[in-house]
C-alpha cells in the first residue's frame, strides 16, 4: 500500500510518500532454509524441511525531488 502527495515547483517536482509493505501481513514461503533426514524404527526414511518466510510488514516514509 502506497500514498504520496506530489508537489509541483517552478522548476522541479517534490513527492513525500508512505508506504507498507505486506500490509495485510501474509506469511509468505520463499525458500527451503534446512533438510533434514532422520530414519524412523521402521527403517522408513524421513525428510523435514524448514521453509523460510518473505518479510513481515515494513513501513517506510520517502521524498523523492525531481529535476
Amino acid at each position: 500500500m502506497r500514498v504520496h502527495k506530489i508537489y509541483p515547483l517552478s522548476n522541479s517536482e517534490l513527492t513525500v510518500f508512505f508506504e507498507v509493505s505486506n500490509v495485510l501481513n501474509f506469511d509468505n514461503e520463499c525458500c527451503i532454509e534446512r533438510t533434514s533426514y532422520t530414519v524412523n524404527e521402521l527403517g522408513k526414511l524421513l525428510k523435514k524441511e524448514e521453509r523460510g518466510h518473505w518479510l513481515p510488514i515494513i513501513p517506510s516514509f520517502g521524498v523523492k525531488w525531481e529535476f
